[in-house]
């Protein structure tokens, strides 16, 4: 069990590095592949979860857009910057914003 969970570890690690190349994520793969094996191994009731599919194409976004810090989080970073610069005039819950509100329809409410 600890072993299993040991691979699991390496290839967090390995994802989170600062720098990265075709051989760190062929490893990361190769270690997240036996974790995976060793789960279903070790629990033979366990399901497989599609973020475990999505996490074996985690190779694929290493090769091409580099180490993982660096593209992580650009979307909500952004979000933020939009909703930092949206007017409310201080009244805070007058524009309501949930996971499908946009920031433009939230910007286009008159706050007068």
């Amino acid at each position: 069990m600890l072993n299993n969970y040991m691979h699991l570890v390496t290839a967090i690690y390995i994802a989170n590095l600062r720098s990265t190349s075709r051989e760190l994520a062929s490893n990361y793969t190769d270690h997240f592949k036996r974790y995976l094996l060793g789960v279903l191994d070790l629990y033979k009731e366990a399901k497989l979860q599609s973020v475990h599919h999505a996490c074996l194409h985690l190779e694929q976004l290493l090769v091409g857009l580099g180490p993982v810090h660096s593209w992580r989080a650009w979307a909500f970073e952004h979000f933020n910057y939009k909703l930092q610069r949206t007017k409310t005039n201080m009244r805070f819950g007058a524009c309501l914003l949930s996971v499908h509100a946009t920031v433009t329809d939230c910007a286009q409410v008159n706050l007068s």
